[in-house]
């Protein structure tokens, strides 16, 4: 799993819930020494509702719902690309945030792109 990465810290927000009920949340550092204050769910809620808005298989049976655990990984395997890379707030994207790339890629560039993958 992904933590966002702040000055080099690595923090984590964590959703108390029963059955499907949230009750309340919980903070955890996992890397450094960041304040408890400057960790938030915010992140969290905010790609629930991405992920409600743009990936309409999870939403209720249609032509577009996913039976298969592997199809929903795939699809979201796509997603991640997509917000990793493409999708700019602010003139920049997560991975431009974390210097793992220097610009926004398109579409085109995503799919041709040769990867090395390790197993």
């Amino acid at each position: 799993m992904h933590f966002p990465s702040v000055n080099g810290y690595k923090k984590q927000a964590i959703k108390d819930k029963k059955e499907q009920i949230i009750y309340g949340a919980h903070k955890r550092k996992i890397l450094g020494n960041p304040s408890f204050e400057e960790i938030n769910i915010a992140y969290v809620d905010g790609l629930c509702s991405a992920l409600r808005e743009r990936m309409k298989f999870s939403v209720r049976e249609a032509k577009t719902f996913a039976k298969k655990r592997k199809t929903i990984k795939e699809l979201l395997d796509i997603y991640q690309a997509y917000n990793n890379l493409i999708f700019a707030k602010k003139g920049q994207t997560p991975c431009m945030k974390e210097n793992m790339v220097s610009k926004i890629w398109s579409w085109s560039e995503l799919l041709h792109k040769r990867l090395t993958t390790f197993n």
